[in-house]
C-alpha cells in the first residue's frame, strides 16, 4: 500500500512539473508573438529628384526613386510626368499667344515636398504664368500618395462625409480669424465641402489645407496653408 501511495505521489509531482513547464513555454511563445506583432516593418522613405522636362529649366517636376516596389514607384512617377506634359502644352500655347504681344511673358513649374514618411507622400506642384501686370497668375496642385500602392489619396478618402467636412471648415475658419494674414469675414468664404474639396497635404497628426492665390489672403501670402489636427475629423 505504501508503495502504491509513493508511486502515485511521484507521478503527480512529475505531471505538475511537466504542466508548469508547458505553461511557461506557452507564455514565452505568446509573449514573443506579441512582441513580434508590435514591431512594425519600417516604411521605406523614397528620395525625390528634380527633373526638367525636355531640358527646360522652367519646367521642373518631381521624380521618385528608392522604393523597393518598382511598380508603385513607376505609378507615382507617371502621375508627375503627366502633369508636366500638360504644363509644357500650356507653355507652348502661351508662347503662341504672347510672344508677339508681350515679350516678357513666362511660364514656370516648380514643386515642394510637403510630407514624406509613414508610407505617405505629399507634393505640391505650382504652375505660374506671367502675361503682364503687377503679378503672375498661379495654381497649386497637390498630390498625396500611398507609398504602399501608388494610389492617390483624395480628401474624400480622409474626411468621408459631410459632417467631417463641416467640422474641418469651421476649424479652419476659426483658425484664420485669429491670424491677421487672412482676409476672410464669414464662414462661407472658407470653401471646404465634399463637392469641391480644397487642395490638401499630409502633416504630422493631421493635414494642411492649401489655398490658392487671393482665395483667403492677399497675393503676398502666396498659397497659404491651414493645419487641421486629425482629432477634428476622426
Amino acid at each position: 500500500m505504501k508503495k502504491i501511495v509513493f508511486t502515485f505521489l511521484s507521478l503527480s509531482i512529475v505531471l505538475v512539473v511537466l504542466f508548469s513547464s508547458h505553461l511557461t513555454n506557452a507564455s514565452e511563445v505568446s509573449a514573443a508573438s506579441k512582441v513580434n506583432a508590435a514591431v512594425k516593418k519600417p516604411s521605406v522613405v523614397p528620395k525625390i529628384r528634380n527633373s526638367q522636362y525636355n531640358h527646360d529649366s522652367d519646367l521642373n517636376y518631381p521624380q521618385v526613386f528608392g522604393l523597393t516596389n518598382k511598380a508603385v514607384q513607376d505609378k507615382i512617377n507617371t502621375t508627375f510626368k503627366n502633369h508636366i506634359i500638360k504644363s509644357a502644352e500650356n507653355k507652348k500655347q502661351l508662347l503662341q499667344n504672347q510672344s508677339k504681344q508681350n515679350p516678357e511673358w513666362s511660364y514656370i513649374t516648380a514643386f515642394d515636398v510637403e510630407y514624406n514618411k509613414n508610407d505617405k507622400l505629399s507634393i505640391i506642384i505650382y504652375d505660374y504664368q506671367y502675361t503682364g501686370g503687377a503679378h503672375s497668375e498661379g495654381y497649386a496642385q497637390t498630390y498625396n500618395f500611398s507609398l504602399k500602392t501608388g494610389e492617390i489619396i483624395r480628401l474624400n478618402d480622409i474626411l468621408k462625409n459631410d459632417e467631417n467636412y463641416t467640422k474641418v471648415q469651421k476649424y479652419a475658419y476659426h483658425t484664420m480669424m485669429k491670424d491677421e494674414r487672412f482676409n476672410i469675414a464669414s464662414l462661407n468664404e472658407v470653401v471646404v465641402n465634399k463637392e469641391t474639396p480644397p487642395q490638401y497635404v499630409y502633416s504630422d497628426n493631421g493635414i494642411k489645407l492649401v489655398f490658392q492665390l487671393y482665395e483667403v489672403a492677399p497675393y503676398s501670402e502666396g498659397h497659404p496653408k491651414v493645419y487641421i489636427p486629425s482629432s477634428v475629423y476622426k
